[in-house]
């Protein structure tokens, strides 16, 4: 334990000590000869590169007894097989709505905002803004200096 403190210590002063510097090329030549960098490098291989490597092999076991069928993993295998059946039947779930239900309305709001644009276009502007709620809404949202010249 003690060896570990001492490591993310000397990490922890290095991180300090360089980026607290003017870091020319003399200076980061120097940092990197230092003994402190060594001992970190030293203690790293030592203690962290085994560590590292058990888990390493841990988790390549762990993802391969995924797909085999032994004793106790046969259950978490199908789970993980089910999990991914439901996963996909939902992806094609999203698909067909798409397909079959948002295009659909996306075509008809289309239709219906076309249907309302041709049959305002042959309103003359005059007739419009002699609606005073037509006006009020014309003049606030779109083409208020075209509008307020005819109206005038």
């Amino acid at each position: 334990m003690q060896h570990t403190s001492r490591y993310w210590d000397y990490l922890r002063e290095l991180n300090t000590d360089f980026f607290n510097s003017a870091r020319g090329a003399a200076e980061i030549r120097e940092f990197l000869n230092e003994d402190r960098l060594e001992s970190a490098e030293i203690m790293q291989g030592k203690y962290f590169k085994s560590a590292l490597g058990v888990l390493v092999s841990r988790l390549e076991s762990d993802i391969d007894s995924l797909y085999s069928c032994h004793r106790s993993v046969c259950s978490f295998s199908s789970e993980f097989l089910q999990n991914e059946i439901i996963f996909i039947a939902y992806c094609f779930y999203l698909i067909i709505v798409y397909l079959f239900v948002w295009r659909l309305f996306l075509n008809s709001i289309t239709r219906e905002l076309w249907r309302t644009k041709s049959l305002l276009s042959i309103v003359p502007p005059e007739r419009l803004m002699n609606i005073s709620d037509m006006r009020q809404f014309v003049l606030e949202n779109s083409g208020a200096a075209f509008f307020s010249k005819r109206a005038s």
